[in-house]
């Protein structure tokens, strides 16, 4: 199970974005990135995104919040619920609704088309390697 770190001294939250209401702050932020950690791991794609990978994302997002569809600030906003979630109850939950987890993690950090292929959903349209397909500058929203 992930466990989102936290400080004793941390306990008002940096707010990295805010619109249509929605608040998306670091602890949100982190745990978006522990659900496409376990997403990866469980596509045994782990190894895809380096340290500074995962920093441009964190960047990225904060900047393109604002822009995304209420839904999607909303999923983002209550990722540590949807972690905690998923990850405690990963092995009793159907594969489609598995499958509507991970395309709505993946596809957030590289595209519709890179989640659907990486899920086996879409049809390949190139032989691109793993490292061309997922990369974190190449997709922009």
């Amino acid at each position: 199970m992930y466990v989102l770190e936290s400080s004793s001294c941390d306990f008002l939250d940096q707010v990295l974005a805010e619109s249509n209401g929605f608040t998306f702050s670091k602890t949100s932020m982190i745990a978006y990135r522990a659900e496409l950690e376990f997403c990866l791991a469980e596509l045994d794609l782990q190894h895809i995104i380096d340290a500074s990978g995962y920093k441009r994302l964190s960047s990225r997002m904060a900047c393109i919040f604002p822009t995304l569809p209420r839904q999607t600030q909303r999923t983002l906003c209550e990722a540590p619920k949807r972690l905690e979630y998923y990850t405690t109850h990963w092995e009793e939950i159907c594969t489609g609704e598995k499958l509507e987890f991970a395309y709505s993690v993946l596809s957030l950090a590289f595209g519709e088309k890179v989640a659907a292929n990486a899920l086996g959903c879409g049809a390949h349209v190139n032989k691109k390697s793993n490292a061309e397909l997922f990369d974190i500058d190449h997709y922009h929203h």
